[in-house]
Formats: C-alpha cells, structure tokens, sequence
C-alpha cells in the first residue's frame, strides 16, 4: 500500500503522516515504512518552545506507534542523514521511538558500496546517515540508488530514504514465511 503523505509543497506535516498511519492500521497492513525525516533540525531544539514542540511531536508518535503496537505491525523508518549519532539526542522522531518500541519500530541506516555507513562530503563539510547502535536496527544499501522522482522520471539518489524501502521489503518477506504474529520475529 503506498500512501502519499506530502502535499504539492513537498513538506512533511506529521498530521498528514499520523492520518497515513491510521489509515493503513485501518486497513490491515503488516507493515509501514517510513522513508523520510524531519524537515527541519528537530534533533537539538534552541529554546524551550521547540523543546515543548517536540514533546508534543513524541507524543503524537507514541500514540500512533501504542496502535501499532496493539496490531502488532511494524513501522520501518529512515534515520536521516545528518551524521548524528541518534543515540546522544532526545528527539528523532520517529527514530528515537525504538527505545519504547523495539518490537513494532526499526530505523534504518544508509551504507555505502563498500558496506559503510554513507557518508559523503557537500562542499565543506561532511553529510552521512545517521547512527546509533541503541537507536538503529539495521543498516541497508543507500547509496546512488536508483528510484521515481518527481514528473514521472527516474533519478540515482542517496541516503536513509534509499535504505528503507529495501528494509520494509526484506520484513515483508519474512511475515510471508513466517505468517504475521506476535511478537518481535521481524528483528
């Protein structure tokens, strides 16, 4: 079940994101993946407004991950591609879910051609997938992979987005051999 969850504008709206959650656990499906981050830095907020922001955004989150939960499906999520250990910030959404949701979230982590974690240099300074060894699950091919973009064409991109989708299908055929059950037998 693909589900679109941005706008024309192309920006990420977590109501839309949590209404495209919701209708897939309406409509039974096993698993989720989420190839994409947040728009912004949410990861180190400045102020206490974006703190309070962001504890509003985790429990958002929660509720939507409770259900999952509930139905025993997974939530596959990019981990972004800042070069920041996940394991040191409070707030990765939904990445950072994974400590109160190990069985029904896995974030994924973008490797290289040679394996590694996908770090690549723009202009002065150095862009990669992000990490953590308490926060990422797994880590998959993200590098110059070959997907749709916009306009009906086909583009080489790179990074965590690239990894996902390759995740949630590896987790899709396992549930196809194993049978969609309780329990954590996608990790």
């Amino acid at each position: 079940m693909c589900l679109k969850v941005t706008p024309n504008d192309r920006k990420f709206y977590l109501s839309n994101i949590l209404v495209a959650i919701d209708y897939a656990i309406k409509e039974g499906a096993h698993i989720i993946s989420c190839s994409f981050g947040p728009e912004e830095n949410n990861h180190n907020p400045q102020n206490a407004a974006q703190r309070d922001a962001l504890r509003n955004e985790t429990n958002l989150y929660k509720k939507a991950m409770d259900s999952l939960k509930n139905k025993s499906m997974l939530l596959v999520a990019a981990a972004g591609n800042e070069a920041i250990n996940l394991d040191d910030v409070e707030f990765y959404n939904p990445c950072t879910l994974v400590r109160d949701y190990p069985d029904n979230l896995m974030c994924v982590m973008a490797t290289d051609t040679q394996d590694k974690r996908l770090v690549v240099r723009v202009a002065t300074r150095l862009e990669g997938s992000n990490y953590g060894p308490r926060t990422v699950s797994v880590a998959a091919p993200g590098n110059e992979i070959l997907s749709t973009v916009i306009n009906h064409t086909w583009a080489n991109s790179s990074g965590s987005s690239m990894a996902t989708p390759m995740v949630a299908g590896v987790a899709a055929l396992v549930m196809s051999i194993m049978g969609a059950g309780d329990g954590n037998f996608y990790k």
